[in-house]
């Protein structure tokens, strides 16, 4: 995971780590826990054109439902 700022040295207007790390210093005392939800798409790399993992060959998938979030064996690619 990395920063993201503007040019002028602010941070982004959809990072929020700087505010987190202000909020987490604030409250240190209460040993706060953090975490982050982090999306990414894996890309086959052997044919062209390259396509995401998983999906059927020159297809899609169906729409967003038991392979949501990649619950189950059979639906989680990549991994």
């Amino acid at each position: 995971l990395c920063d993201t700022w503007k040019p002028d040295g602010t941070p982004a207007n959809s990072s929020f780590r700087q505010e987190s790390i202000e909020v987490m210093e604030k409250c240190a005392h209460e040993d706060p826990w953090y975490g982050f939800e982090q999306e990414y798409t894996l890309f086959r790399t052997d044919r062209f054109p390259k396509w995401p993992l998983g999906f059927p060959d020159g297809g899609f998938p169906l729409p967003q439902g038991p392979y949501y979030c990649s619950v189950g064996g059979d639906v989680c690619f990549g991994r």
